[in-house]
């Protein structure tokens, strides 16, 4: 009671990082940077190079979350990956999903094996997908494609469906093995 916010507080005053453990465990580290600080959620091996949260992996396991855009996020999963100039990038959880290079505002909910390589595009999961047309759609299922070119695409789920390169507006609705063109 009658504390003053900036007399007192818990925190660093130097350019150290402040770490959180439970049951002698990091759970939560805070580490300063030139502007606001990155902040680390989950096991030691967590590392990062830009704002991120969460995740975690066993001890030892070689698993991490790697993420080297400004203002991105890596939620959980193991293995996770937003590469540089890709901000506004953010993976939910799953395992060895990837937001490649210059992917601006694009999105991985979870899932594994997934990968978005354009601009305000999203993944909502399943496994394998791939997405490389800006403001394209994919919401699930396996190994489903867009290729590059055709903004405004929509794959709702199913197996192996593919909208082929230069088919914006194209849309799939599921089933397997189907192909729009344009």
């Amino acid at each position: 009671a009658g504390s003053t916010l900036r007399a007192q507080f818990l925190g660093t005053s130097d350019k150290q990082p402040l770490e959180f453990k439970v049951n002698g465990l990091r759970a939560l580290r805070l580490e300063p940077t030139a502007g606001a600080p990155n902040v680390i959620g989950g096991t030691a091996a967590n590392q990062i190079t830009a704002p991120t949260a969460g995740g975690g992996v066993l001890s030892g396991s070689g698993h991490r979350i790697f993420n080297a855009s400004d203002y991105s996020v890596i939620a959980g999963g193991f293995s996770n990956r937003i590469q540089i100039s890709s901000p506004g990038g953010f993976i939910g959880g799953g395992q060895l999903n990837w937001i490649v290079n210059s992917s601006t505002n694009s999105v991985i909910a979870g899932g594994a094996f997934n990968q978005v390589s354009r601009d305000h595009s999203f993944i909502g999961g399943g496994l394998g997908q791939t997405n490389r047309s800006d403001f394209a759609f994919i919401g699930g299922g396996k190994q489903n494609r867009i290729e590059v070119d055709s903004e405004f695409s929509t794959i709702g789920g199913g197996n192996t469906n593919t909208i082929a390169t230069n088919s914006q507006y194209a849309t799939i609705g599921g089933g397997r093995d189907n192909i729009a063109s344009d």
